[in-house]
């Protein structure tokens, strides 16, 4: 792995627990099982930015990868925190701030 990887990859997985911290704190306020199943998709993704797209990038392989294999993977990881895992956990926060941790689903 090179050295530039190392770094993306720290702010990454720094984002990553960020994001699960946040669901966590929120799952443990929600009651409602539809709202949970969308804070589990949203960690869902979390998850597979860190065990899909990182842990790719941790694995060894002969031979290595290049600088830029790295920075393709790295910026699949970037995307999907910030246009899918991101967003997804950001509608459940703003709708805890709105209706409450007691919000209830209809239908």
């Amino acid at each position: 792995m090179h050295s530039q990887t190392n770094d993306r990859i720290q702010r990454i997985q720094s984002k990553v627990q960020a994001g699960r911290a946040s669901i966590s704190d929120l799952g443990a306020q929600i009651t409602d099982n539809y709202v949970k199943q969308m804070l589990q998709r949203a960690s869902n993704w979390f998850d597979d930015v860190d065990v899909y797209f990182l842990g790719n990038i941790r694995d060894e392989r002969t031979p290595g990868r290049t600088v830029a294999e790295e920075s393709m993977w790295l910026d699949h990881a970037e995307f999907v925190l910030e246009r899918i895992a991101f967003p997804q956990l950001k509608a459940v926060q703003d709708m805890v701030a709105k209706f409450g941790p007691n919000i209830q689903s209809i239908g």
